[in-house]
């Protein structure tokens, strides 16, 4: 699978269980935070891995900083991830850091899919994508194995 396909998919993913959050009571959305964190975790570890690493290494300047920028990008939300792990799902700080981690991870994926998909799509033919794609496959693979190992 094309590596942006790949993770478009997750994005689309995340997207349902964050509609899921906003129609749940205040007692199922702990459980569902815990699902989209272990998306999340995933995600960015094969962008970054791998995606991220080769657009960082073989892009023009102008990706290589917007790619940069969704690092940063990532970094916040895993601190928004882990703040919010911390509190208990009944206070009512767990609320308004779910909703901002929410809109704040949903203007994520909308400027990776709209800025950096786009310049990754022009400056990479799609063979790269797709060999892209497999090593991302397989790291995911990985990544979960070793969280399940963990557990």
């Amino acid at each position: 699978m094309n590596a942006l396909t790949l993770l478009i998919v997750e994005h689309d993913e995340l997207e349902a269980l964050f509609k899921q959050v906003e129609r749940s009571d205040l007692a199922d959305r702990k459980a569902l935070f815990v699902k989209i964190r272990a998306i999340i975790e995933s995600h960015s570890h094969i962008e970054e891995m791998v995606l991220y690493r080769y657009m960082l290494e073989s892009g023009e300047e102008d990706l290589r900083a917007v790619v940069k920028e969704g690092i940063e990008k990532h970094r916040k939300i895993k601190g928004f991830m882990q703040e919010i792990s911390s509190l208990r799902s009944d206070a009512e700080e767990f609320e308004e850091k779910l909703k901002m981690f929410m809109e704040f991870t949903r203007h994520h994926v909308e400027k990776e899919e709209t800025v950096i998909f786009t310049k990754i799509t022009k400056h990479f033919e799609p063979a790269v994508l797709y060999a892209l794609g497999a090593k991302m496959d397989a790291a995911k693979r990985n990544f979960v194995r070793a969280a399940d190992d963990f557990l």
